[in-house]
């Protein structure tokens, strides 16, 4: 049975999990230089991750989702200005949210677990744009005062968050 060590602080976690995106971001655009967005998925850190400490992937996994996320929306931030006005802001969410993929195809991660149009990338992407911290229930609720409350369901998991779309 391979041996469990202590994770790190999760400061310490978050540092790793970002050298770790840092590699293989700068790896995926020197493979494709040409995209619009280069989109990464958190599955390969996690696992590398849990080898080294062992225990399993669900012992890394929610932090290293978290950096891969916030990293995913800070490296591809919404086309608006920081001055935008807040009906600007809310209809860019709702691009972002509803069609994640870009003009090129990019938008995804090649495994298909991450894409620009996830809450927590969203809101990643908005503080970028505007310089300025943006959370996920403020860019949830930006969509819903944009689309008149219409929910929303985008990716390929449960559709728990968007019962009406059953």
């Amino acid at each position: 049975m391979p041996r469990i060590r202590a994770l790190p602080k999760p400061a310490a976690l978050a540092e790793l999990a970002l050298a770790l995106y840092d590699a293989e971001f700068a790896a995926a655009r020197k493979a494709n230089p040409e995209a619009l967005a280069t989109v990464l998925s958190p599955v390969a850190a996690t696992r590398t991750l849990a080898e080294t400490y062992g225990g399993g992937t669900s012992r890394v996994a929610s932090p290293v989702a978290r950096v891969y996320y916030a990293e995913n929306g800070r490296r591809n931030p919404l086309d608006i200005e920081a001055s935008a006005t807040p009906s600007s802001v809310r209809r860019a969410i709702v691009r972002r949210r509803d069609y994640p993929l870009l003009a090129d195809g990019s938008g995804a991660s090649a495994d298909g677990n991450a894409t620009l149009g996830r809450w927590e990338t969203v809101a990643a992407s908005v503080a970028a744009a505007l310089g300025t911290r943006y959370s996920v229930a403020a860019a949830k609720d930006a969509y819903a005062r944009a689309t008149g409350g219409a929910e929303t369901y985008a990716g390929r998991g449960t559709k728990a968050a968007a019962p009406s779309s059953r």
